[in-house]
């Protein structure tokens, strides 16, 4: 059984989910120095309605419809970093018992999401995934405008608008 909070939380997740709309106060991003290195903060309730709510829904209608390839290992239930090496181990395995000359390029992508355009994550979304409707708008009130601040001690910068990215 859910907690009050937990009935007030699925209730303001389900109410933006149900609108389109995903709240301007849950999309500005704190940059924390730290000593170690910079963490970025986003508001409990943001991460709330954006894992346990919108990326259910939008892996069940993946899942479905079938619109992953068959191999992707990230965002996907039984898959993970270690299925992803074990296919690999097992396509090298294959080639060199048929002889054949294996070569793996390599490429870091940790950072491939701080340079996603908006507009063009919204237009494979609605075209590649059939996002439309409702969920399009989510989706686009989700991303913009999007902004950020930097936290050093007790001192923030002013906020900065953010392009490109997905939190």
């Amino acid at each position: 059984m859910l907690s009050k909070l937990g009935m007030v939380m699925t209730s303001i997740a389900n109410l933006s989910l149900s609108t389109g709309t995903f709240g301007n106060v849950w999309k500005t991003i704190t940059n924390r120095k730290t000593y170690y290195r910079p963490v970025s903060n986003l508001p409990f309730i943001s991460k709330v309605v954006e894992k346990n709510h919108m990326l259910r829904q939008f892996t069940a209608h993946c899942g479905a419809n079938k619109l992953l390839p068959g191999y992707q290992s990230a965002y996907r239930t039984n898959f993970s970093c270690e299925t992803a090496l074990v296919k690999l181990q097992s396509d090298i395995l294959w080639s060199m018992e048929k002889q054949r000359i294996t070569a793996i390029i390599a490429i870091d992508l940790s950072a491939a999401f701080d340079t996603v355009d908006h507009n063009i994550l919204l237009d494979v979304l609605n075209n590649q995934f059939g996002i439309s409707h409702t969920a399009l708008k989510w989706y686009y009130s989700y991303l913009r405008p999007r902004s950020f601040k930097m936290n050093v001690g007790s001192a923030y910068s002013t906020c900065r608008p953010l392009a490109f990215s997905v939190p």
